[in-house]
């Protein structure tokens, strides 16, 4: 069968999955040009590799789109950079896109997939919050080895899934769980699952209105590629789970 453009890959990834099927919160797709504008007004396209990022239209259906108004602060369209896909750019010095605030119900588990170019280096990649000490999610990494997630405060809820890099692309992949009082959390890296040692686990997470932002954390930017990023709160089962999985990796070619 012959899509149009990149439509199957762009919903799909060539495995017959599309990600609405989780009801997601906001999606982000690099890959997806129609997605990408210059402005954060949504009204001019990029068109050229190198063009900057003022605005990258959420596919969620919810329009969550994340936005950039100053130009110094925009990061990169680049094209043709992981598997033949086009990827958004951060400089890891000023570069952030943020959407409107929204909150979470609290009653669901929360998770975040996304396939991202890892430097070995503190860089903050998403946040759902506005402080360290407001956080709905989040996700950075703090020093060589270790990445941290938080949905809390600073005294948790939080999980430090440990892995080293050496400048490669990842699919990652954070679900939060809370079956009772206590969170459990299991990262997924480039398809391998753990569960690293959550601290805090009962204390409560939060979830007020807060501005979602993609390329810094903590007051850390980051500083490489974002390809994907889906981002959701519901509860996912292990088939759910396998097939967004399975849809990033095919698209991506990750692992």
């Amino acid at each position: 069968m012959i899509g149009f453009g990149l439509g199957l890959w762009d919903n799909h990834g060539g495995s017959g999955f599309n990600p609405l099927a989780l009801s997601p919160l906001l999606w982000l797709d690099a890959s997806d040009a129609s997605t990408l504008y210059t402005d954060s007004g949504l009204t001019t396209l990029v068109a050229a590799d190198g063009d900057p990022v003022g605005g990258w239209k959420d596919k969620s259906g919810n329009t969550r789109h994340a936005t950039q108004a100053s130009g110094t602060n925009k990061p990169a369209y680049k094209t043709a950079i992981k598997n033949g896909f086009s990827v958004v750019r951060f400089d890891g010095v000023n570069d952030v896109l943020s959407s409107s605030a929204f909150a979470l119900s609290g009653t669901a588990s929360r998770w975040a997939f996304f396939v991202y170019q890892d430097k070995n280096t503190a860089s903050g990649l998403i946040q759902h919050g506005t402080t360290d000490a407001n956080e709905n999610f989040d996700f950075y990494r703090i020093n060589t080895t270790t990445w941290y997630s938080d949905i809390g405060t600073g005294s948790g809820p939080y999980a430090q899934p440990s892995f080293t890099s050496t400048n490669q692309f990842y699919l990652m992949g954070i679900i939060w769980t809370r079956p009772s009082t206590t969170s459990i959390v299991n990262a997924w890296i480039n398809g391998v699952n753990s569960t690293p040692t959550v601290s805090g686990s009962t204390a409560t997470p939060n979830t007020a209105s807060q501005i979602f932002q993609v390329g810094k954390s903590n007051a850390v930017f980051y500083n490489s590629d974002l390809c994907e990023l889906i981002y959701g709160e519901s509860t996912l089962t292990a088939q759910n789970t396998a097939d967004v999985l399975s849809y990033l990796n095919t698209k991506w070619g990750v692992y």
